[in-house]
């Protein structure tokens, strides 16, 4: 049995169907029109575009980061949010600068950044 199948009877429901698509794969004409149908959908560059993610977010996430790190170590303190004072999250202004950071709630964070 494999790991994430729940009976091996082949008289439940379950276990028809999997026999039924299995025999269904090795029939030659469906095998054939899968295979044509996996070579007909367009590879995507996961590769690619993970670097290219990458790249534009380097400064946020090396800022968030280094910001974590500091307060960690008690070189920043954490606040309440600057507008409400309930319990914030850390915002960067500027990436060059990671801690120099404005805590804002989850609520004025967003609306912060549709300024």
């Amino acid at each position: 049995m494999r790991p994430n199948q729940k009976c091996d009877c082949g008289d439940c429901s379950r276990c028809k169907h999997r026999i039924y698509m299995r025999e269904w794969y090795r029939r030659p004409e469906n095998r054939d029109r899968v295979k044509a149908r996996i070579a007909a959908t367009p590879k995507k560059d996961a590769i690619g575009a993970a670097r290219r993610w990458e790249a534009r977010n380097r400064a946020k996430y090396l800022a968030q980061r280094k910001a974590r790190y500091a307060l960690e170590r008690g070189k920043i303190e954490r606040r309440g949010c600057e507008v409400c004072g309930a319990r914030a999250e850390m915002h960067h202004e500027d990436y060059s600068q990671p801690l120099a950071v404005r805590w804002f709630c989850r609520s004025h964070h967003k609306a912060e950044h549709l300024l």
